[in-house]
């Protein structure tokens, strides 16, 4: 290909409407717009509110910290040579005062320029210089973009080429939006040239009444009488007077010094107007005019009648958050397009928002957020605050023992499957035990199931085996109850999920729209889970409270009452939150895996989208029974030993002990054909008796307070049926 070719092949690249402006001034500098000067001494050296507005918002930008990143590897750079011209970019200056340099000059004139310097054309460059706007001038290219950059000071002149296909330039250009030039930024100080004229005006209005002993000015007035019926004074007369008021009464110096007046002359004193006064308000008004220009916020300027301290914390993150984040945005931007590919690919400058402390507030929120969103991996949520990731970070963790989520809802392998709605409950239902059949020493019939059963100082194994079916029949009827309300969630639940998905039009978007209804979901199962636990903790609390006098004859119920009243409200909190984020989690894992097994099936985004909505409401409505099943009785069987656990130590009897007791059939865990020495073993925990404050130690390794402790593994916890007796040592 000729080089004619390449020249008209890349001039086709170009914008047609950029070469139009072009055209009309091509070859001819365009001179930056005479104003700046102005700008400058008007607003930033003679203003005080615009000086702190603007040197405000560069000393923030210019000590932000600035880091390196390696895009294909997702690390940070911690040493590069890069970084090594951001902390020093020319003998002269440091890096804040590089940045605070830029974004002055770019909040004064609306244009910035920075110069590159290396060793050699096409070499990454060693040094960095901010170039005064006002000595710069741009020649329009044939292409719309800039043909050079020509600076010049004294006379003397220095010529930047861009290249009319890249644009790139040993000079970056950095402006604002200006709606009547093509080529220059339009500076902030033109919109606010009115405010500014205002309060310099009331600047100069304050500095004249000062001189003029800082009060109104008055009138010396001549009596007319016989001797002087004109009242008038003789030139002579006018001239000694004006001259000794000005020297002996006039200024700061003379402030309250009396007056002495001869003959027949008196002063009048004249009062401020309310047109007068209202230069007192206006000068304020300007002055948050400046600062609104700007993006500062007048609350940080300290005016009069400003709350100054109170809302400073909302102030501060304001500015960031409003002015310098897009601030340096930009100029983020700019230097990755224009400096950083010098120095080597997929690097990514940025800077580092962890250092602004005005955002603290606002970043410890995030990082709550991200780290309380259940349904994210390690690895996500490092993604999401701009962490590399770890070596098994991937698999989703639950927040109550943060054990993998593939670990949840595993049984133990003589168990069957609890999300089989054809499946047995892992150990045996109180329905099949024929409670008629058990009596206890003295051969009386059990008592009614509904009333209170004994629970301390048991000592044959007919009184254990009888409580512990006294207490499985009575979980029963909180069971029901509670899974009930469970199923009824889920399948309400499987509807939204399906709902959100068509709503979505886009499958891309149906997994992240699941999760987010998965967590609005999450306050209303919390507060059905909430009142059955309440329900069953109290209820088998209740019943050791109620016998405490057999043991302990002297026990203060009120005050035992009280203690156990507060464990249930920190229990339950604490409990409820952790199975919803369980449950959500596995909710989550299972929305993943049917929304992820459609979209590889490769149907069109309408297809796809509806079979992902039939998909999760199929199966999250066929499985609500079983789990919430599951789910019921795991709970009421945690915290009904809980319950009775906890009223027990608020006796505060020496010596009391509890007792472990589980049933002799082939559905205890460690009783099956298929268990093993490293599975759970709770048919060896039968009758083992510790203190009451101390641990069980159960098969295979676990650390437990009782039977359904909430802080042991899954496979130890899930449809457990064992319950805990008391007695003293």
């Amino acid at each position: 290909m000729s080089w004619l070719d390449r020249l008209f092949r890349r001039e086709s690249k170009a914008s047609e409407a950029r070469k139009l402006i072009s055209i009309s001034k091509l070859g001819q500098p365009v001179f930056t717009p005479r104003n700046y000067e102005s700008f400058s001494k008007e607003a930033f050296q003679k203003n005080v509110v615009a000086f702190r507005a603007i040197s405000g918002i560069a000393k923030s930008c210019g000590g932000i910290p600035w880091c390196l990143k390696d895009k294909k590897r997702k690390m940070e750079i911690e040493e590069h040579p890069l970084l090594t011209l951001l902390r020093r970019p020319n003998p002269m200056q440091g890096q804040s005062a590089f940045i605070e340099s830029v974004m002055a000059y770019f909040a004064i004139s609306g244009n910035s320029y920075m110069e590159a310097v290396g060793p050699k054309p096409g070499q990454a460059p060693t040094e960095l210089w901010a170039l005064r706007p006002d000595r710069m001038k741009l020649v329009p290219g044939v292409t719309g973009l800039p043909a050079s950059f020509i600076y010049t000071v004294g006379g003397m002149s220095k010529t930047w080429q861009v290249d009319q296909i890249s644009g790139k330039s040993a000079v970056l250009h950095m402006k604002t939006f200006n709606p009547v030039d093509d080529w220059y930024g339009m500076s902030p100080i033109e919109a606010a040239v009115y405010a500014v004229d205002q309060h310099n005006e009331s600047g100069k209005w304050n500095l004249s009444l000062l001189q003029n002993s800082a009060t109104p000015s008055g009138a010396l007035m001549v009596k007319v009488d016989s001797s002087n019926p004109a009242g008038v004074l003789t030139d002579p007369q006018f001239e000694r007077l004006k001259q000794e008021v000005e020297q002996s009464f006039q200024g700061a110096r003379n402030a309250g010094r009396p007056m002495v007046l001869e003959g027949n002359m008196e002063w009048e004193q004249m009062s401020f107007s309310p047109t007068d006064m209202d230069w007192l308000n206006s000068k304020a008004t300007s002055a948050r005019d400046i600062a609104l220009v700007f993006g500062y916020p007048a609350l940080l300027l300290g005016l009069p009648g400003d709350n100054t301290y109170a809302n400073y914390k909302e102030a501060r993150m304001a500015l960031y958050e409003d002015t310098i984040i897009p601030l340096m945005d930009g100029l983020r931007d700019e230097l990755n397009n224009w400096l950083t590919p010098a120095f080597g690919d997929n690097l990514a400058l940025d800077y580092d928002r962890d250092d602004i402390e005005a955002l603290a507030p606002k970043r410890e929120a995030k990082w709550k957020q991200v780290s309380d969103a259940s349904f994210l991996t390690v690895n996500e949520k490092r993604e999401s605050l701009g962490y590399a990731p770890l070596e098994g970070g991937d698999k989703l963790l639950v927040a109550s023992s943060l054990v993998p989520i593939e670990s949840v809802g595993e049984m133990p392998e003589n168990e069957t499957d609890p999300t089989d709605p054809a499946a047995d409950p892992v150990e045996d239902d109180v329905e099949d035990l024929d409670i008629e059949d058990i009596v206890d020493d003295e051969g009386d019939p059990e008592e009614d199931l509904g009333k209170s059963f004994k629970q301390i100082n048991l000592v044959t194994r007919h009184e254990k085996v009888s409580t512990w079916k006294r207490m499985n029949s009575r979980r029963a009827g909180f069971e029901s109850s509670m899974s009930k309300s469970v199923e009824k969630f889920f399948n309400e639940e499987a509807t939204k999920l399906a709902d959100v998905v068509k709503a979505s039009n886009n499958p891309r978007l149906a997994e992240f729209a699941v999760l987010t209804q998965l967590q609005k979901n999450a306050p209303e199962l919390k507060s059905i889970l909430k009142k059955h636990i309440k329900d069953a903790i109290e209820s088998f609390g209740g019943n050791i409270l109620n016998g405490g006098k057999s043991i302990a004859p002297d026990i203060e119920l009120k005050k035992a009452k009280r203690k156990f009243d507060q464990f249930v409200l920190d229990y339950i909190e604490k409990r409820a939150a952790s199975s919803v984020s369980q449950i959500e989690s596995t909710s989550a894992k299972k929305a993943r895996k049917i929304i992820r097994d459609v979209l590889s099936e490769g149907l069109q985004d309408g297809e796809a989208n509806a079979a992902i909505a039939s998909n999760l409401e199929e199966s999250f409505s066929g499985l609500s029974k079983s789990r919430a099943t599951t789910i019921a009785r795991t709970e009421v069987a945690s915290a009904s030993n809980q319950g009775s656990l906890e009223a027990a130590k608020t006796l505060d009897v020496p010596g009391l002990q509890k007792e472990w007791v589980s049933v002799d059939d082939d559905r205890t865990r460690g009783n099956g054909p298929d268990d093993g020495p490293d599975d759970p073993n709770h048919a060896k925990m039968n009758g083992v008796r510790v203190d009451i404050n101390e641990k069980f130690t159960v098969p295979p390794d676990s650390s437990m307070d009782c039977p359904g402790d909430s802080s042991a593994p899954a496979d130890q916890v899930i449809n457990c049926r064992c319950v805990l007796v008391y007695s003293r040592a």
